[in-house]
């Protein structure tokens, strides 16, 4: 997946909180340009996707984490597996953590 791929659709949404839990997606419109913004209110970290005048996609960050990057990676990994619905995960938690499958 390249760098800066919308995180739109319910699907990929799902795949990336499983990513990042603790995160929020916040959608801006700024100048007629939709920005998405993903915010670790937890952990300090936070990501910001827009499309420039020439329709180019901008990505900024701040934080101890990179957010966007750790998304995009389990995204990446989701849709080479051939993006299975989430009616297929399975998700255990335990006094161990989670894990997802």
């Amino acid at each position: 997946m390249p760098r800066g791929t919308d995180l739109g659709g319910w699907n990929t949404g799902f795949v990336a909180q499983l990513a990042a839990p603790g995160t929020q997606k916040v959608t801006l419109v700024r100048g007629g340009r939709t920005e998405q913004v993903l915010i670790d209110g937890g952990g300090g970290s936070w990501g910001a996707l827009r499309q420039d005048e020439a329709d180019r996609r901008l990505v900024r960050r701040g934080g101890p984490e990179p957010l966007r990057d750790v998304i995009e990676e389990h995204v990446t990994r989701w849709r080479v597996d051939g993006a299975p619905p989430p009616e297929r995960f399975t998700i255990t938690v335990s006094p161990k953590g989670r894990h997802t499958t």
